[in-house]
């Protein structure tokens, strides 16, 4: 394991104590308007670093049309599953 992967781990799971030990609604609240705000900021990271990218663009239509079929086999496979599951849970 290298050590940006550690360091990941470790964010994780000292999130998930402090969030364990404030559990409280109104602590959370303010939290979630954080979270958004910074997942927003984390989006247009990537569409920056995405877009500086001179070998995506250039291949933007290989990895558009990926990522398409990538996309639609998931839905299908995806309601695939829910469909056998239902048949049989009732």
């Amino acid at each position: 394991m290298d050590y940006y992967t550690l360091n990941i781990f470790i964010m994780l799971i000292l999130g998930f104590i402090i969030g364990y030990v404030m559990r409280r609604n109104h602590v959370r609240i303010k939290i979630d308007r954080y979270l958004v705000f910074s997942v927003i900021i984390l989006l247009f990271l990537i569409g920056v670093n995405l877009g500086s990218n001179k070998d995506i663009i250039k291949n933007i239509m290989i990895l558009g049309i990926q990522s398409f079929i990538l996309a639609i086999t998931s839905v299908i496979g995806s309601a695939i599953i829910a469909y056998m599951v239902s048949r049989y849970v009732k």
